[in-house]
């Protein structure tokens, strides 16, 4: 549709050109003065060359931008994955499982009990939060072994 209107819009300034020009020389061949006729004719013959070649670039310009729109293509297919790339997913849980045992290894070895161990690697789970609640129960737990409590004695004969 554009491109018809616009060839047509062309052919129109085409056809007026050339009719100012078919007036221009019967106005100057009425007048008699064959210097200013020819140099009239070489300037229309320019100016009419100068327009069909506008018109040809246009028309160049058309088709090129038809051949642009057949070929653009849109393809929809299924979404990406959420990890593209396998490897990096296995390394960064790899890397991770890595730090929390090396945590739990830090934290048992502090410890002095296997209860207490066991607590805080727990507690390496929870987050800060958890773990110095954990260290709180890890401080009472050691000085329950340490001193147990005189109701759970049995008394000496």
């Amino acid at each position: 549709m554009k491109a018809r209107r616009q060839r047509s819009a062309a052919e129109r300034s085409l056809r007026s050109v050339a009719l100012r020009l078919l007036v221009n020389r019967m106005q100057q061949q009425a007048a008699g003065s064959n210097q200013q006729q020819q140099q009239q004719q070489q300037q229309q013959q320019q100016q009419q060359q100068e327009q069909q070649q506008q018109q040809q670039e246009q028309q160049q310009q058309q088709q090129e931008g038809e051949e642009q729109q057949q070929g653009l293509r849109i393809t929809i297919g299924p979404p990406l994955p959420l990890h593209t790339n396998p490897h990096t997913r296995d390394e960064y849980v790899a890397k991770r499982r890595a730090a929390a045992a090396a945590q739990q290894e830090a934290t048992s070895s502090s410890s002095s009990s296997s209860s207490s161990s066991s607590s805080s690697s727990r507690s390496s789970r929870r987050g800060e939060r958890g773990t110095r609640h954990a260290q709180a129960v890890l401080v009472e737990r050691q000085h329950l072994n340490a001193a147990p409590n005189a109701s759970t004695q049995r008394p000496k004969k």
